[in-house]
Parts: C-alpha cells; sequence; structure tokens
C-alpha cells in the first residue's frame, strides 16, 4: 500500500504516515475502515511534495484540518444519506399500514353492509309473509261470513215457510 506511490526517503511522508497511523489507533481503533482511510497515500503525497510543509507542527496546520473537515462532511453526507433512507423506510412503512387499515376498514364496512342487507331483506320476507297470513286470515273471516250469510238467507226462506 505504501509502496511505489509514496517516496519513503520524504521525511514529511513518514511523518504524514506516522501521524495516519497514530491516529488510527488513538481515534478510530475499533472502525473498519484503515489509516490509508483517514489519510489516503494521493493527499499524503501531494502533502509531501509542497515545500512549505517541513514540520510535523506545519504538517498538522489548516491542511489536516482541511481534510478533517472533508472527512466530517463525507460522514455527514453519508450520515444524512442514512437517515433519509430511514425515514422514507418509515414513512413506506406507515402507508402500508395505512393501506392496510384502509383495506381491513373496507372489508369490514362491505361485510357490515351485506349482513345489513340480509338482515333487511330477512324482514322483509318476515313482514311480506305476515301481510301474506294477514290477507289469508281475512280472505278465510270473509270467506267464513260469506258461508254464515249464506246459511242464515238459506234458513230464512224455510222459517218463513214453517210459520
Amino acid at each position: 500500500m505504501v509502496g511505489s506511490r509514496l517516496e519513503l526517503g520524504s521525511q514529511t511522508n513518514l511523518r504524514g504516515l506516522d501521524w495516519r497511523f497514530k491516529t488510527k489507533r488513538e481515534q478510530y481503533s475499533p472502525s473498519s475502515f484503515t489509516a490509508a482511510g483517514i489519510l489516503p497515500d494521493a493527499i499524503l503525497t501531494t502533502l509531501a511534495s509542497h515545500l512549505t510543509i517541513k514540520t510535523l507542527q506545519d504538517f498538522e496546520t489548516p491542511i489536516l484540518q482541511q481534510v478533517d473537515e472533508c472527512n466530517s462532511e463525507q460522514h455527514e453526507t453519508k450520515r444524512q444519506a442514512q437517515l433519509d433512507e430511514a425515514e422514507c423506510h418509515c414513512v413506506t412503512k406507515r402507508l402500508k399500514e395505512e393501506e392496510h387499515a384502509e383495506r381491513q376498514k373496507n372489508r369490514l364496512e362491505t361485510k357490515l353492509a351485506k349482513e345489513l342487507k340480509v338482515k333487511l331483506e330477512k324482514e322483509v320476507r318476515k313482514q311480506e309473509a305476515k301481510e301474506k297470513r294477514e290477507v289469508a286470515a281475512q280472505a278465510r273471516i270473509a270467506k267464513a261470513a260469506a258461508a254464515s250469510r249464506e246459511r242464515a238467507e238459506l234458513r230464512t226462506p224455510l222459517a218463513v215457510q214453517a210459520n
């Protein structure tokens, strides 16, 4: 990794490598990325080629602060993307739950409507049967009354003849 891309003879490069490994060990020890992730070889080579960098203090000044800011911005961007993804997942989950609840509500309403329809149809049939019975009863009463009148009429002429 350090091989041909870095000139190991440069004092600044060696200090940069030391800083990189030291920072990895002290601040990012239980992490999955390597020391090269803290200060990539390309940046280290670029820094080493600057003639203004002579000491470790020169190395730790604004240039490294910019690198740290860049890393923190990348971390923040990644974190924001993860938050956005999690929020999207939550919104999607909530929408699915709402859709499920709406479907359940519609099924229940349909079921209740069918039950009500069956109940009303049953009551209508009951009412129709009751009305039919009442009509039949009235017809029997009328028929009995007519038969009674006929008998009375038949008796009346006989009673008049008997007198």
